[in-house]
């Protein structure tokens, strides 16, 4: 309960002073806990993954308003700022010794990258924890799907391109994968919106092709995959 308690108290700190970070949180902290089942962890280490997750971006509380909700890119000095709040929520977070040690790595290297190029460590591969290479990748598709002052909301298929496009730079490919193939399967028979206007209903998506699926307009079975002209550009439910 005392740990359930320390979870709410920082979802609260988030609301009052960002409200995309507290939503961010929350869907991340969904995300991450999906991607645990899906990947084969026990509800005991789950629980403890969507700890670290809610919590993965507590150090933004020290990050300036103006950098954190700036309306455009950050430039080098600003994202310099930014990039320390990995090492800001660990430090806050390792203050509570309920804390395990998991969760710590989870807020400290959700922003490592499997080939070295990541903060604040610069760790490669197997050096980044678990929790960390699960929670960057839900960390980086909620972050694209949703709306922000600065850019418009882009679609899961837009971002599906995105993160196999750096996949193999940036994450644990076989869990990439695995989050890949699962949350795809979330979109068959939602109906959508097409660049020409038209209204479609997704009707299969390819383990191999998720960011093109294949839609049904009328009798009309089309293969997003062969018509490079058709892009999905919203959902309607």
């Amino acid at each position: 309960m005392e740990q359930k308690d320390n979870v709410i108290k920082f979802l609260s700190s988030f609301k009052a002073y960002d409200e995309y970070t507290y939503n961010h949180s929350l869907n991340v902290a969904f995300y991450s806990m999906l991607l645990g089942k899906w990947v084969g962890l026990s509800e005991e280490v789950i629980t403890e993954l969507t700890k670290a997750a809610v919590m993965h971006d507590l150090g933004k509380s020290k990050i300036p308003e103006e950098i954190l909700n700036k309306k455009g890119p950050l430039n080098k000095n600003e994202f310099e700022i930014m990039k320390k709040h990995a090492q800001y929520g660990y430090e806050i977070a390792k203050q509570d010794k309920r804390i395990s040690l998991e969760v710590l790595k989870g807020i400290l290297m959700h922003h490592e990258k499997e080939d070295g190029s990541g903060y604040p460590l610069r760790l490669k591969g197997d050096n980044i924890s678990l929790f960390a290479k699960i929670i960057s990748i839900c960390d980086v598709y909620d972050a694209l799907t949703q709306e922000r002052v600065y850019k418009g909301r882009m679609t899961p298929f837009d971002a599906f391109k995105i993160i196999e496009i750096d996949g193999y730079i940036n994450f644990d490919i076989k869990i990439l994968l695995t989050f890949l193939h699962n949350i795809a399967s979330y979109y068959v028979g939602m109906q959508v919106v097409l660049n020409d206007g038209r209204a479609a209903e997704i009707v299969y998506i390819t383990p191999q092709n998720v960011a093109y699926p294949i839609i049904k307009i009328g009798d009309e079975i089309i293969d997003l995959m062969n018509r490079k002209d058709l892009k999905i550009v919203s959902l309607l439910n």
